[in-house]
């Protein structure tokens, strides 16, 4: 559709030490009562545009979308939006 924007957000993990961006995997699409199960209602970002941090308790919920090795010692997660416009 012409004009219109499209979100597509993405796993994004850093270096704990030193906060270098390691990777990214583009997620699925993502419904928004998704968004909500992993990090609860956010009534000033109704669309999730913000970064989240992932954590532990997201993993096994993150496991149905995504196949990744997680490892919290070595690295930060967080989920990620980016809009882009289809002109």
């Amino acid at each position: 559709m012409k004009g219109s924007i499209r979100l597509i957000r993405a796993l994004e993990w850093y270096q704990v030490v030193g906060q270098e961006l390691i990777g990214e995997i583009a997620l699925p699409e993502l419904a928004i009562s998704h968004l909500e199960q992993l990090f609860g209602v956010q009534e000033d970002d109704p669309l999730y545009f913000n970064m989240y941090r992932v954590n532990e308790n997201h993993v096994s919920l993150m496991k149905e979308h995504l196949q990744h090795e997680f490892n919290f010692q070595r690295f930060s997660y967080f989920i990620s939006c980016t809009a882009i416009s289809n002109k």
